[in-house]
């Protein structure tokens, strides 16, 4: 996790105890990105920082000279995948060194964000989704439609899954040259081995399985923001602002209380085999929770309201929180 100071905490999943802090003193873009070894960010004055994961020692730092937007870095195996003002870097993960660059002729006018590297493949957006070679960062295909995206993708039975908020639809590409497939209505996506979870406005919760792209069952009652999977639990959140139950407008003499009590943060957890809902969570405050919680041994963690949350999978109940200790920020990662 970091913090809106530019400090980076390591904390301990099972009850949220600090294990190192490392204060960079520069503001952090997007979040973190984490490998056994090491911990990977990047700062809005272009430079990369890889930290210890163990203790949170700096190993090296990179300058690019450039600014990095809101996503987190990739790392697989040896690399680390960066997107940048001008394009997208390829990074030995152990030294820093430079491996390729990659840019477009709008990269420069794009927040330019790696999506997933996945099978030698990086897919990225820049002026639109691009599929590049992971080793040498040659392109392999180009889709210019996908500009106004919400920047993430997955990869399922040999075909690339996009949201387009533009839209509202789910559009499915051949992964090996790009061509379109089908689509489904919807704007937020997850998926577990070969089955896609979609959540739409209209048509509320569903499931694909992406090996024919069937529908195998639908929540139509269910249209909160689809976040995470685990095992047989999907996770939902939602920012609630409830309308008062007498009509016209709020009562101008309403206390700050009285507003607070309309307004929650939700969790919910669903059954992966029908939709079906097993429990839910709440604190009473809409003030937005993680883009991309963690799901990780049967539980869930994410930041909400300035703190770190860690609920049960299986019951929900609140395990630790980091409330009245530091201000978080960032979307939580595991290394």
């Amino acid at each position: 996790m970091s913090s809106n100071d530019g400090t980076v905490y390591a904390l301990k999943s099972q009850d949220g105890t600090l294990l190192w802090q490392h204060a960079l003193g520069q503001k952090l873009i997007g979040g973190l990105s984490a490998s056994t070894k090491a911990v990977f960010v990047g700062t809005e004055t272009g430079i990369i920082y890889a930290l210890r994961s163990q203790d949170g020692t700096l190993l090296w730092q990179k300058t690019v000279h450039d600014t990095f937007f809101h996503l987190s870095p990739r790392i697989v195996y040896q690399t680390i995948y960066i997107g940048s003002s001008n394009g997208i870097y390829a990074y030995n993960a152990y030294d820093g060194s430079l491996i390729w660059q990659f840019s477009s002729p709008e990269s420069h006018h794009t927040n330019n964000r790696v999506s997933t590297v996945t099978k030698g493949v990086v897919y990225t957006f820049l002026d639109g989704l691009y599929a590049l070679q992971a080793s040498d960062g040659a392109l392999l295909w180009h889709d210019p439609r996908f500009r106004l995206t919400p920047a993430y993708l997955t990869i399922r039975s040999g075909k690339v899954y996009v949201p387009s908020y533009e839209h509202s639809r789910i559009y499915v590409l051949c992964a090996n040259d790009g061509s379109p497939l089908n689509n489904f209505e919807g704007r937020h996506m997850i998926a577990s081995d070969t089955i896609l979870y979609i959540s739409s406005m209209s048509k509320g919760l569903y499931a694909v399985d992406t090996k024919d792209d069937r529908i195998i069952w639908t929540n139509p009652t269910f249209t909160s923001k689809i976040a995470a999977v685990e095992g047989n639990t999907i996770y939902c959140v939602a920012s609630v602002i409830q309308t008062p139950s007498t009509p016209g407008m709020v009562n101008p003499h309403s206390t700050k209380a009285d507003l607070e009590s309309l307004q929650s943060t939700r969790v919910y957890a669903l059954d992966a085999n029908n939709g079906s809902q097993k429990w839910s969570w709440s604190i009473p405050y809409a003030g937005g929770i993680s883009s991309h919680p963690l799901a990780l041994e049967g539980n869930i963690y994410f930041s909400a309201i300035g703190g770190m949350y860690a609920l049960r999978g299986d019951d929900g109940v609140q395990l630790w929180n980091t409330l009245g200790k530091k201000l978080l920020s960032s979307d939580p990662t595991f290394g």
